[in-house]
């Protein structure tokens, strides 16, 4: 099989995010950049963290917790 390019991964980011964003506990998506591309998903806890799959559409999930707020 084919490695994922980035331009794939950040396609099925585009089809997998919206409904992530809708979990509770989830405060973002993005992508990894490294050697092989990530789908990163931020959330508020990872004791509370909603299930996730290990990957979409053969690119592998990394949970991270991480809160955002607005910069002052």
């Amino acid at each position: 099989m084919a490695a994922i390019t980035s331009e794939q991964a950040a396609e099925i980011k585009a089809r997998f995010e919206p409904d992530v964003l809708k979990m509770p506990g989830v405060t973002g998506v993005d992508l990894g950049n490294g050697s092989t591309p990530t789908i990163r998903v931020y959330v508020e806890s990872l004791g509370a963290a909603p299930s996730l799959p290990t990957s979409v559409e053969g690119v592998p999930i990394e949970v991270i917790e991480r809160r955002f707020g607005l910069q002052g």
